[in-house]
């Protein structure tokens, strides 16, 4: 409970278990395998391909869902640009975006 209530102080965006232990961290944590990975890719690429090779590769025990919402805040940063909306009545992942880094 002691650990619980340290948690909840933290009151931190994001929980991660990392050698048996729940952790606190920001909203960030995953951005450098996203990074990493988005350097691999073409210059223009479909943003579903990172999610999938992400969730391929590595067990970051994260949702796509996640990992578009800290894509779609990189392409606020500027990171990487929209090149092609996905088509209508398709998730927002199925866009066509250009790597700035």
């Amino acid at each position: 409970i002691t650990n619980w209530r340290r948690l909840k102080a933290d009151n931190a965006p994001v929980r991660v278990m990392l050698n048996g232990m729940i952790h606190s961290l920001p909203e960030d944590i995953y951005d450098s395998f996203i990074i990493k990975e988005i350097k691999h890719m073409d210059t223009q690429f479909r943003q579903a391909l990172v999610i999938g090779s992400l969730l391929g590769k590595y067990q970051l025990c994260v949702g796509d869902a996640f990992i578009a919402h800290r894509i779609e805040k990189m392409i606020e940063k500027g990171l990487m640009t929209v090149v092609k909306n996905a088509e209508i009545n398709m998730p927002t992942y199925h866009r066509i975006v250009k790597r700035n880094i």
